[in-house]
């Protein structure tokens, strides 16, 4: 998945795969913008997908904690 934003953070277009062809999702915001988050190295960031659906929802994800869940890790079943 690839996620552009414009230079005025106003316009985001998603570009993703989707089993048998590419699927383009794009949203325009009537006011305000979407958070600018701090990118690595060649302007890339990994985010996941509860990152992404915040960001797009306005929440900011600067700053914000996530509190502890239990988790399994299925790569060490016996």
């Amino acid at each position: 998945m690839f996620v552009f934003f414009n230079r005025k953070r106003d316009y985001v277009k998603i570009l993703m795969w989707d089993n048998d062809g590419l699927a383009l999702w794009s949203k325009r915001l009537e006011s305000g913008t979407f958070e600018k988050l701090v990118t690595g190295r060649g302007g890339s960031l990994e985010i996941d997908s509860a990152g992404l659906v915040m960001m797009l929802r306005g929440v900011q994800i600067e700053g914000t904690q996530r509190r502890k869940r239990f988790s399994i890790d299925c790569g060490h079943a016996a």
